[in-house]
């Protein structure tokens, strides 16, 4: 099956409909005093929510998304500047770039996205050509290292579901430490770091508490993080 028929089958719209009104909270922090992006680059930019979301906390010159289903970018090319609907990793590997290559991009979303592809490092080396020189990229990863992952492997029970941390359209996992060497080695710096947690239960806190949070990590659900 094609993945873009697998993702047609197995997600309902309102997957590709939610804004990230997190990833703007810390974009805004990122930026105190204020930012105007001349071009934005949202790869997996679903209906656009999240790019409608940005461009009413920022200035935005020309807003441009990759989207994978047809469905969404149709959606999304109301909102948004420019959208081709493609696989990424297509796009990249068959040189099938539209008009985005004829920019350079102050601002890259790429948003729960990295765990979807087979080759994250990839993309990450081939955009280093496409963020200007100021310009960051924002990536947004499901924790691998949660408690919720690891209790299924320590009772040997290491099945996916339907979506959230062990989505069954993930292909790649990472935790912080691969995060961090996921940017080091295709050229990057990591400039900032969220750790967005999830609501933890009695018996987690007690943990908590007892390993005097030296297991935190593990209560992270999924890392933002900002990288130039």
């Amino acid at each position: 099956m094609e993945i873009e028929k697998f993702y047609e089958d197995e997600k309902p719209m309102d997957y590709f409909d939610l804004p990230r009104r997190d990833v703007v909270e810390r974009l805004k922090m990122y930026y105190p005093q204020g930012k105007s992006f001349d071009n934005v680059l949202d790869i997996g930019c679903g209906t656009g929510a999240t790019g409608a979301a940005i461009r009413q906390n920022f200035k935005v010159g020309h807003y441009s998304g990759v989207e994978l289903m047809d469905a969404a970018a149709k959606i999304a090319k109301e909102r948004l500047d420019y959208v081709v609907s493609v696989n990424v990793e297509t796009m990249i590997n068959e040189k099938k770039f539209q008009n985005l290559d004829k920019k350079k991009y102050d601002l890259i979303l790429i948003l729960d996205v990295i765990e979807h592809l087979y080759d994250p490092w990839g993309l990450l080396n081939f955009l280093r050509d496409w963020l200007s020189p100021d310009g960051v990229i924002v990536l947004s990863i499901p924790n691998a290292g949660n408690i919720y992952v690891v209790n299924k492997l320590l009772r040997d029970k290491f099945l996916y579901d339907e979506g959230g941390l062990l989505d069954k359209t993930h292909i790649r996992f990472f935790t912080l430490k691969t995060i961090q060497h996921l940017a080091e080695t295709t050229g990057y710096m990591i400039k900032d770091t969220y750790f967005k947690r999830g609501s933890m239960d009695l018996k987690s806190k007690i943990l908590n508490i007892l390993t005097f949070g030296l297991l935190k990590k593990m209560f992270v659900v999924q890392y933002i993080v900002i990288i130039k």
